[in-house]
């Protein structure tokens, strides 16, 4: 049996308790298998299968962005791009014109940018990307 399969299995054993949204949130900003972990003790998954993640988060897309909104997931980003700006990352910068970039940087390379009017905009780009996570 694959791994997925192993994880889905053991969750199907405990009826997919529901998970609080703090947790629920967590699991599509962060992958954070640790999430799933804490409620199979005896079983600890390496990542967190599709089919597994569909089932236990259940918040709303608006929910979602406010949980969002306090991770300082973008703020993060930005972090990690100035203390080391020869990584792979990604990280969001405003413009002369107070508009906003989404850069995206590859063996040392800029690979893509995404431009957006507001920081909203910026928001609502990752809200929508992250809340896809599990393909609901």
């Amino acid at each position: 049996m694959d791994e997925s399969k192993d994880i889905l299995l053991q969750h199907e054993r405990i009826g997919f308790p529901s998970m609080d949204e703090q947790d629920q949130a967590d699991l599509l900003i962060w992958h954070n298998v640790e999430t799933i972990n804490k409620l199979t003790p005896a079983f600890q998954a390496d990542f967190i299968p599709i089919e597994v993640g569909r089932r236990y988060v259940t918040l709303s897309k608006n929910r979602f962005r406010e949980y969002f909104i306090k991770s300082k997931y973008i703020e993060k980003l930005n972090d990690i791009h100035r203390q080391s700006p020869k990584l792979d990352s990604q990280w969001v910068e405003q413009t002369s014109d107070s508009k906003y970039q989404l850069k995206v940087q590859e063996r040392g390379g800029l690979v893509h940018i995404e431009f957006f009017d507001s920081y909203d905009e910026v928001i609502d780009y990752f809200v929508d990307w992250k809340f896809r996570t599990f393909d609901r």
